[in-house]
């Protein structure tokens, strides 16, 4: 069986170190640590497999060894193997495996520092609860139950729970939780940032201002949208350049929720929305939605006299734009239709 390890065909070679590994003879560890470096990863990956099947420590520096194998697949199967081993020399290079660019090899990591179990491994799988990838996050988290881990701080237990997907009680936490949320807004996958500018918004922290701003020329538009919702929830003028310029976004959701912010934010964007709706050179879409602000500000009654005046004088326009954006079929009366926001009240 050993001679089968170094067979041509793969397959052959992959189902002997497989026997081997069952067998729990230690005579197996040498030559299934030779075949961690075989030439086919099917081979070392089945080899690190067994070795960990056999739990035998001398298998331990040479599976540390291929963490740092060019394949993902067999530095997965390492440091599963490392796991079922459990010596506690294999945590350091577990940690460092945790921040693998691939999240297979991340979450087996996690995985294996949670059945090692020793407390050392805490502080790194609390980081690992705001990994970029969602299995690492959620794999992090079992580990820590396991080691017997529970919250130690607010700033933790948002950690926790965003790796659990858990947004409502990143919001009960409150103020403690915008860092955790900025760090996953920046790196998690795009479900996650949107969830994470929700949770913003709904904080209210103006520490969040910066990154949801960065947030709005995210590649999704399902998290720009999300983005430009939450600085409206938060109505910093600072947001308002950005907001401004989120307008003539590619997506009518996206300049929904930037036209929505805008009205909430109130007075202060009055300048810079007439400025892109009096300026000949702005795009259809951005004075629509220009004129949709400039509305609901002007109906918000926050405005004083010389603010409400500077949108009165342009009242026939701001009503014409929306009906000209709406082709003029069929309508005569473009004040008609303040059920979208582009009528004025009389």
């Amino acid at each position: 069986m050993v001679k089968a390890l170094s067979a041509s065909d793969w397959h052959v070679a992959q189902a002997a170190a497989a026997a081997l590994g069952g067998l729990a003879d230690p005579r197996a560890v040498a030559p299934l640590v030779a075949a961690l470096t075989a030439t086919d990863w099917h081979v070392g990956q089945a080899a690190a497999a067994a070795l960990g099947d056999l739990a035998d420590p001398r298998a331990v520096g040479p599976l540390v060894d291929v963490l740092a194998s060019p394949n993902w697949r067999i530095r997965q199967a390492a440091a599963a193997a490392l796991g079922r081993i459990g010596d506690p020399h294999a945590i350091d290079p577990l940690v460092a495996a945790l921040a693998e660019r691939d999240w297979h090899v991340g979450q087996a990591a996690a995985t294996a520092l949670g059945r090692i179990g020793d407390p050392r491994a805490i502080d790194p799988l609390v980081a690992a609860l705001l990994a970029s990838d969602a299995e690492v996050r959620r794999a992090a988290n079992e580990a820590l139950v396991s080691i017997g881990w529970a919250p130690r701080s607010t700033w933790e237990l948002a950690a926790r729970s965003i790796a659990n997907d858990a947004w409502s009680t990143c919001v009960e936490v409150g103020a403690p939780a915008v860092e955790p949320l900025v760090t996953i807004l920046g790196a998690g996958g795009a479900g996650t940032r949107q969830a994470a500018a929700t949770a913003l918004g709904a904080i209210g922290d103006p520490r969040a201002i910066d990154p949801l701003v960065a947030a709005l020329a995210d590649y999704y538009a399902h998290v720009r949208e999300a983005s430009a919702t939450a600085l409206g929830t938060i109505g910093d003028p600072r947001a308002i350049d950005r907001l401004v310029a989120a307008l003539g976004d590619g997506y009518p959701e996206v300049r929904q929720a930037a036209a929505t912010a805008l009205g909430r934010i109130g007075v202060a964007a009055v300048g810079p929305l007439i400025a892109v709706f009096d300026d000949p050179g702005s795009r259809g879409e951005e004075r629509v939605w220009a004129a949709r602000s400039l509305v609901a500000i002007y109906q918000s009654g926050r405005l004083g006299p010389a603010e409400r005046l500077e949108i009165l004088r342009r009242r026939r326009e701001i009503e014409h734009t929306h009906y000209d954006a709406q082709g003029g079929a069929g309508c005569t009366r473009p004040s008609g239709h303040a059920d979208l926001g582009v009528a004025f009240d009389h």
